[in-house]
């Protein structure tokens, strides 16, 4: 099993997320863990391709320049972070699953272990 340090930034956005009740954006976990805004975005948008969160819809920047997504979160596995491998894959170790972004390429021999 991997070890989760906890107070890496992911742990606390995954932290914001779960005691978030209902619709979030990136701009409130930013706000709730004082980390970096494109990290935050980067793990929600990593969260919500494995089907962790949903995208409900975009909603434009107070700025009038571009949107960004609102989401719920949909996947409830447990206090620890689901967290991504170098091979664009989830690991969520709650439930020791993992969710693989391109499974043809795991099977075309990046990965020499077997994944679950």
């Amino acid at each position: 099993m991997n070890k989760v340090r906890l107070y890496t930034d992911r742990n606390k956005i995954w932290q914001a997320v779960r005691i978030v009740e209902g619709e979030f954006d990136s701009l409130m976990i930013e706000r709730l863990t004082e980390t970096n805004l494109h990290n935050v975005q980067r793990y929600l948008r990593i969260l919500a391709d494995a089907g962790y969160l949903r995208r409900l819809r975009k909603q434009a920047n107070s700025s009038g320049k571009g949107a960004h997504w609102i989401y719920r979160l949909i996947k409830r596995t447990g206090i620890l972070p689901p967290i991504q491998k170098s091979i664009k894959y989830l690991y969520d170790p709650n439930n020791d699953e993992y969710w693989i972004e391109d499974p043809e390429e795991v099977r075309n021999g990046l990965v020499k272990t077997p994944c679950r």
